[in-house]
């Protein structure tokens, strides 16, 4: 299956994806900014069963010949729903976070200090607001890919000491989010750690002359909110499955960055243990041939989507 129809797909069934996007500091690291650490809470990856988890085998909805799939019928493929269903728990983003839009931030605080994951997102996303002098009204809307900040994603000016502790803030509320069950916080935790300390070299992951020598893929695959991403899949392994796996494989790899991850993973581990949080586990998905069922979308769908993210 091309890279185009899986992204399509995923756009089109609303599972819960994660944009990778390629941040980038030029040749050279900004030197690490000097901030305490944040005590991050850990994962205990999900014990997988011994024997094969049991699928549902979805047959391909039958169509006349002069017939096709609208994009509201595709939406309605059991299999798909299932699959973007089992992705609630865990994701950063959704309708889940409008429970929150207006809340005062102490309001905030005692629904997350009582282990309401939803609210720690949100408490994190408001933190990074904090640091770019951006409204809070806008945090959920960061939270769910529609506001960007692009001194986040791509900045090179050095952090005030304000902003610093912000992030800080908000890299330890998504850490909490995700060890509480929102494992996808994990790539926000990444991005929010990359701005703070510069990227893969400030984060001590790799020396700054073996950064400049790595291939562009490899120095992608270090991007700290590609890796801690990555990490997510490896601490649940179920995520893999379906179509947001698809895409979990098209996100560039390297031996450096799996060092990293094994690393995170058993900090992770360590730190979940000590706080007596249960492991987190995602849910099978069902067996679907998402290429055949791409295909059976009328074709003016499929040109729209491809459309409307860049992808013709």
């Amino acid at each position: 299956m091309s890279a185009q129809r899986i992204i399509a797909l995923v756009v089109a069934v609303t599972i819960v994806l994660i944009g990778y996007r390629y941040w980038s500091n030029g040749n050279v690291q900004p030197e690490g900014i000097e901030v305490p650490d944040v005590a991050s809470p850990a994962v205990i990856p999900a014990e997988m069963p011994d024997e094969e988890p049991a699928t549902e085998n979805v047959e391909p909805i039958p169509v006349d010949q002069a017939a096709c799939l609208t994009l509201k019928q595709f939406e309605e493929v059991p299999g798909l729903v299932q699959d973007a269903a089992r992705m609630e728990s865990v994701a950063a983003s959704g309708a889940v976070l409008d429970a929150f839009r207006g809340l005062d931030d102490a309001a905030l605080q005692s629904y997350a200090e009582q282990g309401d994951s939803a609210a720690m997102l949100v408490m994190g996303a408001n933190a990074v607001m904090r640091a770019f002098g951006k409204n809070q009204s806008l945090a959920i809307e960061w939270l769910n890919h529609r506001e960007r900040i692009s001194d986040l994603d791509l900045g090179n000016s050095e952090l005030t000491p304000a902003a610093s502790l912000a992030l800080n803030d908000a890299a330890y509320w998504f850490y909490e989010a995700a060890s509480h069950g929102r494992l996808l916080a994990l790539q926000n935790y990444g991005q929010v750690r990359g701005r703070l300390f510069g990227g893969p070299v400030g984060l001590g992951w790799v020396g700054q002359e073996e950064y400049d020598a790595l291939s562009a893929g490899e120095k992608t695959s270090l991007v700290p909110a590609n890796l801690y991403a990555q990490l997510a899949y490896d601490i649940a392994p179920a995520l893999r499955e379906g179509a947001l796996g698809d895409l979990t494989r098209m996100v560039p790899e390297s031996s450096i960055q799996q060092d990293v991850r094994r690393n995170l993973a058993t900090e992770f581990a360590e730190t979940l243990a000590a706080s007596g949080l249960p492991p987190i586990s995602v849910a099978p998905t069902a067996t679907l041939d998402v290429d055949v069922l791409f295909d059976q979308l009328c074709e003016s769908d499929k040109e729209e989507v491809l459309r409307r993210h860049g992808l013709e």
